[in-house]
């Protein structure tokens, strides 16, 4: 197996869109590979890529010719960690699934024009009731995080959503072809038509039950399992990931957010819910 074989699928989507459940359901296919904890290894190599690049001459200009040879450098390091990883797992469609590989969607489609990219959207009203959901568990434990500083600070938790698409939206039109996009509410609530997308659009077999957990690999994963226990990334687990998949999480920002509060998101969001219509304008 080489590198030109291999054809990696990367799961994007802003926390708690739903991406856990979407790596789920993807990596029960015989076709692709195991279901892994997230990615930290591929995202810190293009936090560091775009964090130096942009400082090329002060910080890298005597280690490299110029940023082109820097940017074949860490390409080609990613690519000797995906044949690895590849190897090892006897498959040449390693599945790599991290909220933050979303900054990046832009780089992964430019290095990885094989790849197929899934970006998952979700509800920001539900999304945001989330976000609050984990800042308290943090705050609770004495963890400080960027959500527990955030608070109910409904402005910035808004700021936070945007964050993750910033890229994405910029270049919508592109990305709308390139990627598959797909709502979290359309995997619980429409089962056999996102099943049908994904098969379709990922060019896999998909024909199981659909919350099949034990082939979804989930309980397979030792970072899966380290989270149960580790107290920052325990604020993320939801025992769901391990259970039938089901509605119990879409519209619970009814109970748990002010009219006020739901109108301003509502406000924020106006031009983003022209596309995904979650309510009537």
């Amino acid at each position: 197996m080489n590198s030109n074989q291999i054809r990696p699928l990367f799961i994007c989507g802003c926390m708690r869109t739903g991406t856990t459940i979407l790596q789920r359901i993807i990596c029960s296919s015989e076709d692709l590979g195991n279901m892994k904890g997230e990615c930290l290894w591929i995202t810190y190599q293009l936090n560091t890529f775009q964090t130096l690049s942009s400082q090329f001459q002060s910080k890298l200009g005597d280690y490299f010719r110029d940023e082109q040879e820097y940017e074949n450098y860490t390409k080609k390091s990613i690519d000797e960690f995906i044949l690895r990883d590849s190897i090892d797992n006897g498959t040449n469609r390693p599945v790599y699934k991290n909220p933050e590989l979303t900054f990046h969607i832009s780089t992964l489609a430019k290095w990885f024009t094989k790849s197929d990219i899934v970006v998952s959207i979700r509800d920001p009203r539900d999304t945001i009731c989330s976000f609050i959901e984990v800042g308290e568990k943090h705050k609770k434990n004495n963890i400080l995080s960027r959500l527990s500083k955030i608070g109910r600070d409904i402005n910035s938790l808004c700021d936070h959503y945007f964050l993750y698409y910033n890229k994405f939206f910029k270049n919508f039109k592109y990305f709308q072809k390139r990627c598959l996009i797909i709502k979290y509410e359309d995997i619980v609530n429409k089962k056999k038509e996102a099943i049908n997308y994904l098969s379709k659009g990922l060019s896999i077999n998909l024909d199981f039950p659909f919350d099949d957990i034990e082939k979804s690999k989930i309980k397979n994963s030792l970072s899966y399992q380290k989270n149960l226990r580790e107290s920052f990334s325990s604020a993320f687990w939801s025992d769901e990931y391990l259970e039938e998949i089901n509605t119990k999480k879409i519209g619970v920002f009814t109970k748990k957010l002010s009219k006020e509060e739901i109108r301003l998101i509502e406000k924020k969001f106006v031009d983003f819910n022209k596309v995904f219509k979650y309510w009537e304008i």
